[in-house]
């Protein structure tokens, strides 16, 4: 009895190790394929990459409203011009900013991504993201509000985050 109780041990044992075994041994997955951005060639185009417009709304004086909307843009470059009363501000943006901004663009374009997508907002700020692709051609990626969105924050603080003070 006592052998067959070490033996069941020894085989539960060994169909345990069996099976952690063959969970964690790396196994071919799927992924995603995506092509890596070619951060230089993209850089070798002029113009702008991206607008972000920042439009206030809600009631306000013309100076208010004048003095709360902006453009940022992002340029194919790597630059961002950031709106200055004095004068503008242009500013390097970081490789990882970049292609965050580059990616956003593609894929929102891409895939149509904000067509019908709203926010019942009456009051605040509104956004307005324009893409130029590179051949120079506006589109309208999406215009209204962003609260309830994750992604379209991200990039307005991604953009913003270089703002002087």
């Amino acid at each position: 009895m006592i052998n067959t109780k070490k033996m069941i041990s020894i085989i539960l044992a060994a169909a345990l190790l069996t099976g952690i075994a063959s969970c964690s041994a790396k196994s071919p997955r799927k992924t995603k394929e995506e092509p890596e951005v070619n951060i230089a060639e993209l850089h070798k185009i002029s113009g702008p990459l991206l607008e972000v417009k920042i439009i206030p709304s809600g009631e306000m004086t013309r100076e208010q409203f004048e003095a709360a909307s902006n453009t940022m843009t992002v340029t194919y470059s790597g630059d961002v011009i950031l709106p200055n009363p004095v004068q503008k501000a242009v500013l390097d943006m970081s490789d990882e900013d970049f292609v965050s901004i580059y990616e956003f663009c593609i894929d929102c374009y891409e895939h149509d991504k904000y067509a019908n997508y709203s926010e019942d907002v009456c009051d605040g700020t509104q956004y307005s993201f324009i893409y130029y692709d590179k051949d120079g051609q506006s589109h309208k990626l999406y215009s209204g509000y962003i609260y309830g969105n994750d992604e379209l924050s991200r990039v307005v603080e991604i953009v913003s985050g270089y703002m002087i003070e």
